[in-house]
């Protein structure tokens, strides 16, 4: 499957995205979500232009409505990120961009491929909480 391909199956209501939501993981299979906040609201946090309009926050879908949130990486918001069954992780002020090559993101990455087991501490707020 080509980059382009695999993003499109990563969009919110893709048919990879509802089926792991609506299905869940094998039993053999660990789901873990990580994904970046702007809880301090932080204006301009080296987003696009999108991000700079719409005031550091990111768009976000709760239920049919549409709105802004500070709880999204910039380019997608932690409502559309978490999937039932996964573990989740939060990192305050991290940018989608940026996601990959923070330090703590990579250390957490690490850390689960080498203990599997290891539980994620589902520290992300509720769902809902930041919106408008």
């Amino acid at each position: 499957m080509e980059t382009g391909q695999l993003q499109l199956q990563l969009t919110t209501y893709c048919s990879t995205v509802v089926k792991l939501d609506v299905g869940g993981f094998a039993d053999d299979v660990i789901g873990r979500v990580m994904v970046g906040t702007n809880q301090r609201h932080l204006t301009d946090w080296g987003m696009s232009w999108l991000q700079a309009y719409l005031g550091g926050k990111t768009v976000t879908r709760h239920g049919e409505e549409l709105g802004r949130t500070w709880l999204g990486d910039g380019t997608i918001s932690m409502e559309q990120s978490l999937i039932d069954g996964a573990g989740n992780e939060c990192f305050e002020g991290i940018n989608h961009k940026e996601l990959q090559m923070d330090y703590f993101v990579c250390r957490s990455v690490i850390e689960y491929l080498l203990n599997p087991n290891l539980q994620s501490p589902n520290d992300c707020p509720p769902i809902g909480s930041g919106f408008d």
